[in-house]
């Protein structure tokens, strides 16, 4: 009889470690890309004949089980002599996709497109992502379209995770 009530434990204790299995790896990467990542932000609105890189940052925090919230904050681009003033850009729910094992995983942020309500020189726009995070880098594309004062701008980003948000980006322009 104790036999069975120990074979029994073992079978319900088991159990419990394969569901655990799901809660630790199953996540779709939510928590692996959590931070802010600082890199080179490279803008191009072709009706101005406009293509800049600059040092930005982008904050990724987690919106829930297998999603992400993405933040482009206080977005802005300048022309000779303006500065054209986007906005926060702010996409949530972004659907995560991980392969690989958990040291070596690709987290995919599945393409997403959303409107939103920009500065009142830009208007309202559709937003569309899509990127990737690996070993701590992203890299994003961001396209923004229907934008009124600009029609379309398409920015690309490739930046590292930060340990901290400490770190400044002073407006590093280049051509």
């Amino acid at each position: 009889m104790s036999r069975k009530i120990l074979c029994l434990l073992l079978s319900v204790a088991s159990l419990g470690m394969f569901s655990s299995c799901k809660d630790e790896g199953g996540n779709g990467g939510g928590q692996q890309i959590v931070g802010v990542y600082k890199g080179d932000m490279r803008v191009e609105v072709p009706l101005l004949s406009y293509d800049r890189t600059s040092l930005q940052k982008i904050y990724l925090t987690s919106s829930g089980e297998n999603l992400a919230k993405l933040e482009l904050r206080d977005f802005s681009f300048g022309l000779p002599g303006e500065e054209i003033p986007v906005g926060d850009i702010v996409v949530e729910d972004i659907d995560l996709k991980a392969t690989g094992d958990a040291e070596n995983a690709t987290i995919t942020l599945e393409p997403k497109t959303v409107t939103v309500t920009l500065s009142p020189e830009i208007g309202s726009a559709q937003v569309a992502i899509n990127g990737t995070v690996v070993a701590g880098k992203l890299s994003l594309t961001i396209n923004v379209s229907e934008a009124l004062a600009v029609d379309r701008v398409n920015v690309t980003f490739s930046g590292d995770k930060m340990a901290s948000d400490n770190e400044s980006t002073e407006a590093l322009m280049t051509t």
